[in-house]
């Protein structure tokens, strides 16, 4: 599930026990410099893919969903 807040804005939940969350979005460029939230302290990605139109976040397995912020 992804949203849009605004222009500079993303929103996605990483489910339970998934470990990948990609967000496709038309203003995500190669080049884009972004900064990444989570709403469970001390969650982060292991690792970020930023393409054209979509940017790919591995995180460890969580227990309960994770919602993540992409500016």
């Amino acid at each position: 599930m992804i949203f849009n807040l605004s222009d500079n804005v993303l929103i996605g939940r990483l489910q339970a026990g998934e470990t990948t969350l990609s967000i496709n979005n038309s203003l995500i460029k190669s080049s884009s410099t972004i900064d990444i939230y989570t709403d469970k302290y001390g969650v982060n990605p292991i690792t970020v893919n930023v393409e054209n139109s979509l940017i790919t976040m591995t995180f460890l397995k969580q227990e309960t969903d994770i919602n993540v912020k992409v500016v």
